[in-house]
């Protein structure tokens, strides 16, 4: 039995081979709930996966309260991979988590004034935002 991310591209081999599987996505913190409700059911853990997912939910909902009284003010993005520079952005959990953190995540690069998706930092872009 396999566990399959939803970018995994393996799904025809394992097909052809008839080895089970299970595709999960993980786009968001919803999925990673869903996803712990999942490994769950099939470990035969269902319990401990939603008081695992309980606890997370309540420690979430404290930090944004936290946060609302006192915000960060912080901007940034969330790299992950240094050559070239690259960063996450809409629609994965790393800007989902930043922006819960009230990060200002809305970078853009100063030539072409456009929104950057998990697309290429320049180095000179960062110096200049640093600066």
């Amino acid at each position: 039995f396999v566990i399959v991310g939803s970018y995994a591209d393996i799904t025809d081999t394992l097909k052809k081979y008839k080895i089970p599987y299970i595709q999960m996505e993980y786009k968001g913190l919803k999925d990673m709930f869903v996803n712990i409700e999942t490994l769950g059911k099939l470990t035969g853990k269902e319990k401990e996966a939603k008081n695992l997912n309980d606890k997370s939910n309540n420690r979430l909902n404290v930090l944004k309260e936290k946060l609302k009284k006192k915000p960060l003010n912080l901007k940034g993005t969330f790299v992950y991979n240094a050559s070239p520079l690259m960063s996450f952005g809409k629609g994965s959990i790393h800007n989902e988590i930043l922006g819960i953190l009230g990060v200002n995540r809305n970078t853009r690069i100063a030539s072409s004034n456009v929104k950057i998706r998990a697309s290429i930092l320049r180095s000179l872009f960062l110096c200049r935002k640093l600066l």
